[in-house]
């Protein structure tokens, strides 16, 4: 499997021991992620997100097939500006929880590229019911 293979790869700098793999990359393959409560109470909560959850869903409706971590990252980028929040953290953060239900692992790009297109259209689908 192609995904596993790039999920094994995103995740071993960051993990040490095998058993760690399973736990590391279960996000990757689970339909949706459990949300981390403290994230979603965090980050959801920001008058921006439910706009940029909204613009990086129908960006991807309009992508013909999956889009490369280039188009992802340039996509979020725009977002700084397009929503005015000065700064990329309030853009990468409360999409990295959306996709993989917490604050933390590979880089957002790549794991987004993994994900594939429908797959973070249902996540965000079910962010979007998380909205504070």
């Amino acid at each position: 499997d192609p995904r596993l293979d790039a999920a094994l790869r995103l995740e071993q700098e960051r993990v040490t021991t095998l058993a760690e793999f399973g736990p590391a990359c279960a996000f990757f393959f689970a339909p949706q992620p459990e949300l981390d409560e403290k994230a979603v109470e965090k980050w959801f909560g920001e008058a921006h997100v439910a706009p940029l959850f909204a613009n990086l869903d129908q960006w991807l409706s309009e992508q013909g097939e999956n889009p490369t971590q280039a188009e992802i990252e340039a996509f979020l980028k725009a977002q700084v500006d397009v929503l005015g929040v000065g700064k990329l953290g309030p853009i990468v953060h409360p999409t990295r929880v959306a996709m993989t239900g917490r604050t933390y692992g590979p880089g957002l790009w790549e794991l987004m590229e993994v994900l594939g297109r429908d797959r973070m259209r249902e996540r965000i689908a079910h962010a979007q019911t998380q909205l504070r």
